[in-house]
């Protein structure tokens, strides 16, 4: 638990409670200098199962419910500083509760130690109920740019189909914290991102992800800041 992970994982997804099916999507980036390969994987788990088991438990949590797309994975590699995104669909089986139902994603080592164990680079989890509802994205009302990108300074976000519509931007660390939230009522002029804040102190170097939204549409992108 002390060991730093060189790895970190932001998790999204959405979710329609009518069809019961969405999409989960996982940015993985390396922050070491040199590759990185892992089989990942992605389970949908259900927690609060009441079922009177034979060994005397009647509660059961952390019940795999079903692997994306199977228990086989995927084995990726990562380049040194770099991010690979992997998205799965699901659909939750109508007798699994979506209220107790989460995503977990893990990117594991496939060498078998001496002692029988894979070690497990990191892992991120999210309940199925925080994925945003949001209609499928249509990247022709979505148009966008970002630059300069790497940036050191200032990240302008250019809106040029978005004229008179409100605009929400969030910026994310690769630890899935927020750093900022930007905003326009009036999406014709572009959006500024200051790397510097009223205090003076500067966005630390590394990947940063934004969710551009505009109502229920959103994207989500990267970006590289640089000293």
């Amino acid at each position: 638990m002390a060991q730093e992970a060189p790895i970190a994982i932001t998790l999204s997804g959405t979710y329609n409670p009518t069809t019961r099916s969405g999409t989960t999507t996982a940015n993985f980036t390396n922050e070491q200098s040199i590759p990185i390969t892992g089989r990942v994987q992605f389970v949908i788990i259900e927690d609060s199962i009441y079922y009177p088991a034979p060994n005397g438990d009647a509660w059961h949590n952390h019940v795999a419910r079903d692997y994306l797309p199977d228990w086989n994975g995927e084995v990726v590699t990562i380049p040194g500083g770099e991010t690979i995104t992997l998205s799965r669909d699901f659909t939750l089986s109508t007798d699994w509760d979506p209220n107790y139902c989460q995503v977990i994603v893990f990117i594991q080592d496939d060498y078998l130690q001496p002692d029988s164990n894979k070690f497990v680079y990191q892992g991120a989890k999210k309940k199925i109920n925080e994925f945003v509802a949001v209609e499928e994205i249509s990247y022709s009302k979505l148009q966008h740019n970002v630059y300069p990108n790497p940036v050191s300074n200032f990240a302008i976000f250019s809106l040029p189909n978005l004229q008179n519509l409100p605009v929400e931007i969030t910026i994310y660390n690769s630890e899935g914290k927020v750093i900022n939230q930007l905003s326009a009522t009036n999406s014709s002029s572009p959006i500024i991102w200051n790397l510097t804040n009223k205090y003076g102190r500067k966005v630390e170097p590394g990947i940063y992800f934004y969710h551009l939204r505009r109502k229920e549409k959103i994207i989500i992108g990267k970006l590289v800041v640089i000293e």
